[in-house]
């Protein structure tokens, strides 16, 4: 999983059970936006890759199916141009369904991540 480099994986799984548990109080207060979970997913993973995992690793596969079927309409941060030029249709529509669908899948992986890495 890790390059023995337990300190950095300490380091990067504090920050997804911080970031998760976030999530977690977010979704408990229905303040958490469709576009904000799809990029949640990729923040995730780029955390766990950035600190030596795969995104094939069992901690993060469930955000890896979230994400991966996401990605046609995955928003740069801030912006509101899809990640991929080629996108024919209305994308705030295809987020919202996409939130829809997959915001129990979302919820669930949160709260195992935050568990797992005991943020609670």
């Amino acid at each position: 999983m890790f390059i023995n480099n337990i300190p950095k994986r300490k380091s990067v799984e504090r920050e997804i059970g911080a970031l998760s548990a976030d999530y977690v109080a977010r979704i408990e207060g229905n303040a958490l936006s469709a576009s904000e979970m799809i990029l949640g997913c990729r923040r995730i993973l780029d955390l766990w890759i950035d600190g030596s995992g795969s995104s094939l690793n069992d901690e993060v596969i469930g955000v890896l199916g979230i994400e991966s079927q996401c990605d046609h309409v995955m928003l740069r941060p801030g912006q509101r141009k899809p990640r991929f030029p080629v996108y024919y249709g209305d994308e705030d529509a295809e987020i919202n369904r996409l939130g829809l669908f997959f915001a129990a899948s979302f919820e669930r992986e949160m709260r195992d991540l935050s568990e797992r890495f005991n943020v609670r």
